[in-house]
């Protein structure tokens, strides 16, 4: 997935489709740290600048992605084994989203 289309997409204003666009990127986001080596930093860039787009914005902070998006800012500051269990709940968190 393009990632500059995503985030066009998740900047339009009341967009229909941008919920399912974004649940589909963090799974292509997720596949991908899977199946390409040294991914990290750029998956973790790319779930930062997530939060920049005007859809996430406006996401209650009970919406299940808001929630995800939160625990991703973690990869922030974690070392070793705090990165490892963030990296575990997202990758058993996002296939859930709905």
């Amino acid at each position: 997935m393009e990632s500059a289309i995503v985030h066009e997409q998740l900047n339009k204003p009341n967009n229909p489709g941008a919920r399912n666009i974004l649940i589909c990127y963090l799974q292509y986001l997720m596949d991908y740290r899977r199946d390409v080596a040294e991914m990290d930093e750029h998956v973790k860039d790319e779930l930062h600048r997530l939060q920049l787009t005007e859809y996430v914005k406006q996401l209650q902070k009970h919406d299940p992605i808001y929630g995800i998006l939160q625990t991703a800012e973690g990869l922030e500051t974690a070392d070793g084994l705090d990165s490892k269990s963030i990296w575990s709940s997202l990758n058993r968190n996002i296939p859930n989203l709905t």
